[in-house]
């Protein structure tokens, strides 16, 4: 009478070609093969999506440090008074190293600024005074540089 019972030994292994639903719904099996199958590929894609976006991270870690370096070599010109434009100029790894070359850089144009500067009568060109300059010049100075403030004052350039 109890031939349709699948559990007749009582062992509770089921016979592999069958499928028993409780439900009521039919419900596919995979074999172990299978299974590993559709594991290894969803293994595989989840470790492309991961190294993908390590990809990216690594790409906008070395953005973020360019662009903080950059800013480095700005703050460091800006305190040394160099125009950002020497920021390509700048050699160094370290802010030490950077801050180091700056001031040789700035030691160079610095000295290329005073040159000719009042003193040197080899520059021909001509000096551009301020009206603090002209203020603090003695009555001599005034006199001997009396042309240049002259010419100044005509051309609106005494600031």
């Amino acid at each position: 009478m109890s031939e349709n019972n699948n559990n007749d030994a009582g062992d509770g292994n089921q016979d592999s070609g069958e499928a028993t639903n409780t439900a009521g719904k039919d419900e596919k099996l995979f074999t172990q093969d299978e299974l590993n199958a559709k594991i290894s590929a969803r293994l595989d894609r989840e470790k492309n999506k991961y190294a993908e976006l390590q990809q990216q991270y690594d790409e906008l870690q070395a953005k973020i440090q360019d662009a903080e370096f950059e800013s480095l070599k700005k703050k460091i010109l800006a305190s040394k008074e160099l125009p950002e434009e020497f920021a390509a100029r700048l050699k160094g790894e370290t802010e030490e190293e950077l801050t180091a070359d700056a001031e040789k850089l700035a030691s160079i144009v610095n000295a290329k600024k005073s040159v000719g500067r009042n003193t040197n009568p080899a520059d021909n060109g001509a000096v551009l005074f301020t009206v603090a300059e002209v203020k603090s010049m003695t009555p001599d100075q005034r006199i001997a540089n009396m042309g240049q403030i002259e010419k100044q004052l005509k051309d609106g350039t005494l600031k």
